[in-house]
């Protein structure tokens, strides 16, 4: 089963709309891992002209995927919930 990734994006210093970009299965293509990082890689479409596509390329570290895997649905901390920060990213 493929999983569905969806990313959107809008202006940062002004109130506007939304565009998605991309809205597809995430494949086993997309991602690439080695010992110190995640690297997403997709082809997405172009925010101004709709004639163009852009590779895009996302890099985590394992720590920045430890923080994402850490925060739970209600965006909290999971360490701040079991009181001891045996779950707190360093």
């Amino acid at each position: 089963m493929a999983l569905r990734m969806k990313i959107s994006v809008r202006p940062a210093k002004r109130d506007g709309e939304a565009k998605v970009i991309f809205d597809g299965p995430l494949d086993r293509e997309h991602v690439s891992i080695s010992s110190e990082d995640v690297t997403l890689t997709f082809v997405a479409r172009d925010i101004y002209s709709t004639a163009s596509n852009q590779r895009y390329t996302i890099q985590l570290s394992v720590d920045e995927l430890a923080t994402i895997l850490d925060v739970d649905d209600d965006g909290e901390d999971g360490a701040s919930e079991a009181g001891d920060g045996a779950n707190a990213a360093e």
